[in-house]
């Protein structure tokens, strides 16, 4: 009880001591500080995170109405070389005496010490600085106040700020906010330049996230123009980039109405000095060509084999090592198909998870043997790993049970075992320890021993003796691995 009691006691002197403290202690004459910032809209008091976080200025940060931070900031001295030189260097009779117990090079150092000056250092940077009123600050904020409803549809938007005395150096910062009546989207018309882009627009305009109604957002109309981008990458256009979208949006004298047109021009690229247009088109994949080596990352590397498998180019440098069809399944890019960004990504995932090679790359071109330049040559470059590696690992361990341990492991890993991108390990690992609680008739030190082996082996796609591609599609990168191990252990129990 008495324990309770003074920690009790305790927690509100600490808290009287606090209050008690000068919050404006270490604010400069001429200046104020920000005890409260409050913002009204349409003359509701708004407490949202998102909202309050477009406030630029904040006053410091409290617990139960107690600016802690702050005071801890407060107790630091800001100027503790001034003070000490003051109290030892500059009183010559003091500087002497203390100089005769030390000596004068120390006498210089004590200014360096934690308690002259590393203390007040210390609470500074763990405490917050007083944060100083700013009008220009508050200014800012009301720009970004107007944009971001302005943004939201809110044309007619106004914002102003008030501040008011709280006590001496003490201010409190308002800011108002009248929306006025939100701007709604009217007509939605499209000038598309590509034919074929017009065509695909007209498959997806149902998804459009811009309708007629909503209010206007700037934010939508970034989304819409994202979900355009990745539609068109999707579906063979693989040269359209975001910037090619505008739009153009009329709201004089419609009655708070929006009128939206959606721009989407035609691609622009440079042929020497000279900038140039033409139609944007869906591309074909024209040949796919895998590489089972980088010849980026290996110098004079040439192909020496080669092969054709299912419409698909294999190139090696050296011995082809892989079975083709461990390396064309999972392949989501086809000859014929239409160029499309997701299956780079599935491709590159696939791949990446056969643990036999390293991140793989995609690169395409256009095939100069087309006249009308709309067919894709793609080559995918892979770098394998080496077929062999060891790893070891060792650990000095200690616990309530085991009182001293040393445990390893050793693992030996050989890729690409049946030609198929298999992934065989083979591990050992063994521990032993000391217990003081473990029976021990031998008076032995290490009394605690276990030791193990295990065989793993991942097959980078589903086992099973017929075709399962229905029921599991290689897009959920499947795997199989079978393992087997044994232990044997001393142990307490």
């Amino acid at each position: 009880m008495k324990r309770i009691f003074t920690k009790i006691s305790f927690i509100i002197v600490f808290i009287i001591v606090f209050y008690a403290c000068d919050s404006t202690k270490r604010v400069p004459n001429g200046k104020n500080l920000l005890t409260k910032t409050e913002l009204k809209v349409d003359e509701k008091v708004i407490s949202d995170e998102e909202l309050t976080n477009l406030l630029i200025q904040k006053p410091n940060p409290k617990v139960l109405t107690i600016p802690f931070s702050l005071h801890i900031y407060n107790l630091g001295r800001p100027n503790p070389d001034s003070v000490f030189a003051a109290k030892y260097i500059y009183d010559t009779l003091k500087f002497k005496r203390t100089a005769k117990l030390l000596s004068e090079k120390q006498v210089y150092r004590l200014g360096e010490s934690f308690w002259h000056k590393g203390v007040h250092t210390f609470l500074k940077n763990t405490g917050d600085e007083p944060v100083l009123y700013d009008e220009i600050k508050s200014k800012k904020t009301i720009n970004r106040l107007k944009s971001h409803y302005f943004n939201e549809g809110y044309f007619n938007v106004k914002a102003s700020y008030t501040t008011d005395s709280l006590g001496p150096k003490k201010v409190k910062s308002t800011f108002l906010v009248q929306l006025g009546e939100p701007y709604k989207i009217d007509s939605i018309s499209t000038v598309i330049a590509s034919p074929a882009l017009d065509s695909l627009y007209v498959l997806t305009k149902s998804n459009s996230l811009i309708k007629k109604g909503n209010n206007y957002n700037s934010s939508v109309f970034d989304e819409e123009r994202s979900r355009l981008t990745a539609y068109f990458r999707n579906n063979g256009v693989y040269n359209f980039q975001q910037n090619f979208i505008t739009y153009d949006i009329d709201t004089i004298d419609t009655g708070r109405k929006a009128n939206v047109k959606i721009l989407i021009s035609d691609f622009t690229y440079r042929e020497g000095d000279t900038i140039r247009t033409k139609p944007f088109q869906v591309h074909k994949i024209s040949e796919v060509n895998i590489y089972t080596f980088n010849p980026n990352q290996r110098n004079n590397a040439s192909i020496t084999d080669s092969l054709t498998y299912n419409n698909y180019n294999l190139f090696s440098s050296g011995k082809f090592k892989y079975k083709p069809k461990s390396i064309t399944n999972a392949v989501f890019i086809t000859k014929g198909g239409t160029y499309a960004d997701f299956k780079n990504n599935l491709t590159t995932r696939s791949l990446s998870n056969f643990k036999v090679f390293t991140y793989p790359s995609i690169q395409y071109k256009i095939n100069e043997k087309d006249s009308i330049q709309n067919s894709l040559i793609a080559s995918i470059f892979l770098n394998p790993r080496p077929k062999y590696s060891f790893g070891a690992s060792f650990d000095v361990t200690h616990s309530n049970i085991q009182d001293f341990g040393i445990a390893g492991q050793l693992t030996f890993s050989i890729r690409n075992l049946f030609n198929r991108a298999e992934t065989l390990e083979i591990s050992g690992r063994g521990n032993i320890g000391s217990s003081r609680d473990l029976a021990n008739p031998d008076n032995r030190f290490f009394n605690i021993s276990e030791f193990g082996g295990d065989i793993r082996i991942n097959f980078p796609r589903f086992l099973f003796p017929f075709a399962s591609d229905k029921i599991i599609p290689k897009s959920m990168f499947p795997s199989t691995q079978l393992s087997v191990g044994f232990a044997k252990q001393q142990n307490i129990g």
